[in-house]
């Protein structure tokens, strides 16, 4: 999620759709995204995020997603 298209808003979900079809051969709803350090950053076809203590965390923008809805309505 680091290259020229990331944090761009594409009608292509051409890789998504095909994670979730390899989860879902392994007997698995979705599919978990991560980049090529190993930082979690998405579902294949969901937001993650996490409650810890009252705060909703997720994943930093930076590295490469997009700021997203839920994000501007909170202090993720």
């Amino acid at each position: 999620m680091t290259g020229r298209m990331a944090r761009m808003k594409l009608i292509s979900y051409v890789e998504n759709l095909l994670a979730r079809g390899y989860a879902r051969e392994r007997g698995t709803f979705e599919a978990l995204l991560v980049d090529r350090e190993g930082n979690l950053l998405e579902g294949a076809t969901s937001n993650l995020f996490l409650l810890k203590g009252g705060s909703l965390i997720t994943s930093p923008v930076d590295l490469g997603l997009l700021p997203g809805v839920t994000r501007a309505e909170g202090d993720l």
